[in-house]
């Protein structure tokens, strides 16, 4: 299963909509949130039966008439509304017939509306049954002061920082791995190019416990001035083979020196590996 998150800054003008779509047709992902759509609400069902045929559909236009948040999942997906405010839509997904929490986060550039995003986010973690649960979207703060391209050694965590960091830890969620860019977001101006890291995946302990091959990329923006990020829900039947560990205490055994002797002189069977370049 993949799973999209993604700022696309705008989804009206039709040239964007079709590179939009086109991209998101192509990863075929089962759950699509898109975020900052600037779509009214009477043309959203437009473009969503053209584009999005069969699928279902939660958004925020009852807090949000811009439609800040959609999220879109196809026929085969079983998804339950949990919760919903301004800056936040949070589902319970059933997957391999279990539910997950899955919530879509568009944080604001405001701190003060922000810090009301993480105190519900608390309340949601103390009320309600949390299990596996993933936050993604744009978060629109730093975690860091090294998370910003202007980043020179001298800046300090600020208080909006500390209260984001204090949030994850109250809620015990944390970054998800992830490969691609480490900034996700620029503001496209050469001259005072600026880029930050204000997109993530956060994940918590059950998430991991439950799909420990799930894999993050954050995919370049495109069209967008955000990356994409892919969430891929990965079955592995087999585990992975393990690195060889060498103990110290195998040298004091009697027989070591021996049993490497022999096993130096046994004739060696190299299998060629047609991928190895």
């Amino acid at each position: 299963m993949k799973i999209i998150v993604w700022n696309v800054r705008g989804l009206n003008n039709p040239l964007k909509q079709k590179e939009i779509i086109g991209r998101i047709k192509k990863i075929k992902a089962g759950l699509v949130c898109l975020l900052e759509t600037r779509v009214k609400q009477h043309k959203m069902q437009e473009i969503v039966d053209r584009h999005f045929p069969g699928w279902g559909i939660i958004h925020d236009y009852s807090l949000a008439p811009n439609g800040r948040i959609w999220m879109l999942w196809n026929g085969n997906l079983q998804v339950d509304l949990a919760d919903i405010t301004d800056p936040s839509i949070t589902c319970r997904i059933q997957i391999d017939s279990q539910p997950v929490l899955f919530s879509s986060i568009y944080g604001s550039n405001h701190g003060m509306e922000r810090r009301r995003l993480w105190d519900h986010l608390l309340s949601l973690h103390s009320t309600i049954d949390v299990g596996a649960w993933v936050l993604a979207g744009d978060f629109n703060i730093i975690a860091h002061p090294s998370e910003s391209s202007d980043f020179n050694g001298s800046q300090v965590i600020t208080s909006d920082m500390r209260e984001f960091i204090d949030c994850q830890s109250r809620i015990s969620v944390s970054d998800h791995a992830y490969i691609g860019s480490f900034f996700t977001w620029t503001n496209n101006q050469h001259e005072s190019f600026l880029a930050r890291k204000l997109d993530r995946v956060l994940i918590n302990d059950d998430w991991y416990l439950r799909f420990p091959h799930s894999r993050v990329e954050f995919l370049p923006p495109e069209i967008s001035d955000h990356c994409l990020a892919l969430i891929q829900l990965q079955q592995v039947s087999e585990s992975p083979p393990k690195p060889f560990k060498f103990f110290n205490f195998w040298t004091k055994h009697t027989q070591f020196l021996n049993v490497v002797q022999q096993s130096c002189q046994r004739p060696r069977i190299w299998k060629s590996n047609e991928n190895f370049v």
